[in-house]
């Protein structure tokens, strides 16, 4: 009997499910056999570590850190630069995977944006010593008086969430429920007009979301919030009739 010839969209589904969804569950998505699954996922390579324990992919990656992998690109990798290893596999297949090493150097540098709790000690490879002293940092009892108060203070001097979390030993996601809850308004930097044109030309030439915030210094939230707003469409406009004039201007030099 002949097997049947895996698709795309099969091979990108697991992809990005190998490793985050139960095995059970996967061969349901893909209509395929335990067998099939994980004999494809070796022939792609796809697998939770390799190279004994030198890599993890980005699935696995995810899954110990119970999040997702779409999260740890827009973010971890998008705006705080985690380097990334992509390696080839079959047909068009491109496969993300991170030597552990250089990720836990990473992670050292980026404490305020990772949740520590959400990792299994040990779970993942060579865990350095920091890694608890970060876990028992990231309290989960109430805030206190003082803990409110620095975080009335940084969010006026416009310091980032993950700045804000920190210097106060509190997660990122913590940061913006506590600010929610004392109903107090995040203040935001402000956008200067070379800043706008900047974004409005790399838009225009289809730069991504990630480019643009890097060239900006800005995260990739913030250019695709201020993209949305009436103050930007207006922007464009002014910049668009800006560039008119200046072409009619040239020509008539000419």
């Amino acid at each position: 009997m002949e097997c049947r010839r895996w698709t795309d969209d099969e091979l990108e589904k697991l992809g990005e499910y190998y490793g985050i969804k139960d095995l059970k569950s996967l061969c349901r998505i893909l209509g395929r056999t335990k067998l099939a699954v994980q004999k494809k996922a070796s022939q792609l390579g796809i697998n939770c570590y390799d190279n004994n324990g030198e890599y993890i992919s980005l699935a696995e990656l995810a899954r110990v850190f119970k999040t997702d992998p779409k999260s740890i690109k827009q973010k971890w990798i998008g705006v705080y630069k985690l380097e990334e290893i992509t390696v080839k596999a079959a047909g068009k297949r491109k496969l993300v995977k991170f030597n552990i090493s250089d990720f836990w150097k990473w992670a050292e540098r980026n404490k305020g944006i990772i949740d520590f709790n959400r990792l299994e000690k040990n779970i993942l490879a060579n865990e350095p010593k920091w890694v608890d002293e970060q876990r028992k940092k990231i309290k989960k009892y109430k805030w206190t008086d003082e803990e409110i108060y620095m975080l009335r203070i940084l969010s006026n001097k416009g310091l980032s969430d993950s700045e804000i979390a920190a210097k106060i030993g509190r997660t990122e996601k913590a940061v913006v429920a506590r600010r929610s809850i004392i109903g107090m308004r995040k203040r935001s930097k402000g956008w200067t007009a070379k800043e706008l044109l900047k974004v409005y030309q790399m838009t225009k030439e289809g730069y991504r979301y990630k480019h643009v915030a890097k060239a900006v210094n800005r995260s990739y939230e913030a250019i695709r919030n201020i993209t949305k707003t009436k103050r930007y469409k207006d922007a464009c406009s002014m910049f668009e009739q800006m560039s008119i004039a200046d072409t009619l201007k040239s020509k008539t030099k000419a």
